[in-house]
């Protein structure tokens, strides 16, 4: 036990789940305990989530400050797409202002540009092209939501 430590738990709702919506002892025990470590603990936790509302109502009440991270504009969103698709590694006709990537945070982004490096290679292409970066855009959004599979709403352009 270190004084002054600071501990960063990424995906926190994983072990701070709202205690009413747990249904295995083992759940309740674990929130329990990091509960009772919370209030013992002399230093900085910083907890991230995507899903802040999911908290158990104790949890929260020991956490002294919430900071709110908006989803990337469609400016910003470009320019993570730009920077994790290099190129030279693209197709010189893509056009990346053309892609929807509304509700994408930039964890989402850069699965997009992964799987479209995937495809790309699936495909014995030596560039990625804009059929590769619909289908990664179709992939993640489907894994966040009921998403359509087809690639009408991934490019708008």
């Amino acid at each position: 036990k270190v004084k002054n430590a600071v501990l960063f738990f990424d995906e926190a709702d994983a072990i701070a789940l709202s205690r009413a919506s747990l249904e295995k002892s083992w759940e309740m025990s674990q929130v329990n305990t990091l509960l009772k470590e919370l209030e013992r603990f002399e230093g900085v936790c910083i907890f991230a989530t995507n899903f802040a509302g999911k908290y158990d109502e104790a949890f929260e009440r020991r956490l002294t400050m919430h900071i709110d991270f908006e989803l990337p504009d469609k400016k910003q969103q470009l320019r993570i797409l730009d920077k994790l698709l290099p190129k030279k590694s693209r197709d010189k006709k893509m056009y990346l202002e053309g892609f929807n990537l509304d509700g994408l945070s930039g964890g989402d982004i850069k699965n997009v540009a992964l799987n479209a490096a995937g495809f790309a290679a699936k495909d014995n292409s030596d560039k990625i092209k804009m059929k590769h970066v619909c289908e990664a855009i179709v992939t993640v959004m489907k894994g966040k939501t009921n998403a359509e599979d087809n690639c009408e709403h991934a490019y708008l352009g």
